[in-house]
């Protein structure tokens, strides 16, 4: 039922749901967060806060990402800019010193102009 669940929410074809598994996902609460972002006079709204909720669920489910968290929102000229930051525990070919998940490396983190679009 749960896979049913998520397949729907997401919309996903049946090649990316074979490479979703069960897994515990930990996040802070986005809500909670800005929450107290309100006391400092930060707001960016009920709806936007919604979306970012399930946005950040959504990038954690499919990247694979763990201990994701809500970093900011940069504004700009053309668009603004969502960031979050998170622990991906997938091995990566590199060329670094240091491999992710180590040192300067250990964070990663995705950025996204649209709440509704993809993470990247």
């Amino acid at each position: 039922m749960t896979k049913n669940i998520i397949n729907a929410e997401y919309g996903l074809t049946k090649k990316d749901q074979g490479l979703i598994e069960k897994r515990m996902i930990t996040m802070t609460s986005v809500a909670e967060d800005c929450e107290l972002l309100k006391w400092a006079g930060i707001c960016f709204g009920d709806i936007d806060t919604y979306k970012l909720q399930h946005s950040i669920k959504k990038l954690s489910t499919l990247s694979g990402g763990d201990q994701i968290r809500f970093v900011g929102k940069i504004m700009a000229r053309e668009c603004d800019y969502w960031v979050v930051s998170g622990v991906l525990n997938v091995p990566e070919k590199t060329d670094l010193p240091e491999s992710r998940g180590t040192g300067v490396n250990t964070l990663v983190y995705w950025v996204t102009d649209n709440l509704i679009h993809d993470w990247v």
